[in-house]
């Protein structure tokens, strides 16, 4: 990756990318085609960071299948960044035990951070970092400016976007249109997470779509995958926001993000059938299918 960064960049996106390497080629052109105004977005004004990782699991045979994704990736990002010089590539491997969500959250924010904090002083404060992941679907072409938008004036300092699910899904699913529908709400903390999250003041934070100030991001500690494992990482940094700096930092942005609802789908399918169901776990044993046209009729039409 590039050693300097130009003065006038303006934001920093980290996208953790685990097994979705039939995705980045996408990802890479919705990115490098955003626009301002009518015209292309300045490429100087934004960079990419991909955080392509992979937990070293302890069946050699499954390893083997990983590790060869995890260098197709690295290969297919290092092809398009010869023709888009905003990308920037963090490969990381991790142990049986310590992989998750949270620690490639982690490493991108912070490889964000410290880019960030290589421009001038001035700038800071107009500069946002963004959270995505690495199975989003589609991004809408103004989704870059209306971020940087809400930066400039260097309020608000905590944003998070919305997330929206496929149509093809959604619509002709009742059980699936309900489900996301419910969840959306509860992400904007209206309701259900009291208990273990009592400080989210109407917005609670989720990484597949949030921006923040590198200044709060540094104030709070960034992001912490070890005081809650797994993937509440998000969730605890939105509260260190409300707890430590106060509720006033927080808006919404209402441009949102399609994204793969393959955990959704499975989660729903056992919700209606009565049985049993693990988020986490519905989670992992779907990292290898990508179409989620393929899971909807598999589990739905069948």
């Amino acid at each position: 990756n590039g050693s300097s960064v130009p003065k006038e960049r303006r934001a920093f996106l980290f996208v953790p990318a685990f097994n979705e390497e039939k995705n980045l080629a996408s990802l890479v052109e919705q990115y490098t085609s955003q626009m301002n105004e009518g015209q292309l977005l300045d490429p100087s004004t934004y960079e990419v960071c991909f955080v392509i990782n992979y937990p070293e699991p302890t069946d050699q045979n499954v390893n083997r299948s990983y590790a060869e994704r995890f260098e197709r990736a690295i290969d297919i990002l290092l092809e398009e960044r010869m023709k888009h010089p905003n990308i920037s590539i963090i490969s990381k491997v991790f142990g049986a035990t310590e992989g998750s969500l949270g620690r490639a959250r982690k490493y991108g924010m912070d490889y964000c951070l410290w880019r960030a904090l290589k421009q001038i002083p001035e700038t800071i404060d107009q500069t946002l970092i963004i959270s995505n992941e690495g199975d989003t679907i589609e991004i809408p072409r103004d989704y870059l400016r209306q971020f940087i938008g809400l930066f400039r004036i260097g309020t608000p300092q905590f944003v998070q976007g919305k997330i929206e699910y496929p149509k093809e899904i959604t619509e002709p699913c009742e059980p699936m249109r309900l489900f996301t529908g419910c969840r959306e709400v509860v992400h904007f903390g209206q309701g259900l997470a009291g208990k273990d999250f009592p400080y989210f003041d109407g917005i609670m934070p989720i990484g597949r779509n949030f921006a923040v100030s590198p200044r709060i991001c540094a104030q709070v500690g960034g992001i912490d995958p070890v005081r809650r494992k797994d993937t509440d990482d998000d969730m605890n940094f939105g509260t260190d926001i409300h707890v430590l700096l106060g509720e006033h930092f927080k808006s919404v942005c209402p441009t949102p993000l399609v994204t793969n609802p393959r955990r959704e789908v499975i989660i729903v399918r056992d919700i209606v059938a009565g049985r049993k169901q693990d988020a986490k776990k519905s989670y992992e044993n779907l990292k290898n299918i990508i179409l989620y046209v393929y899971i909807y009729a598999h589990y739905f039409l069948q």
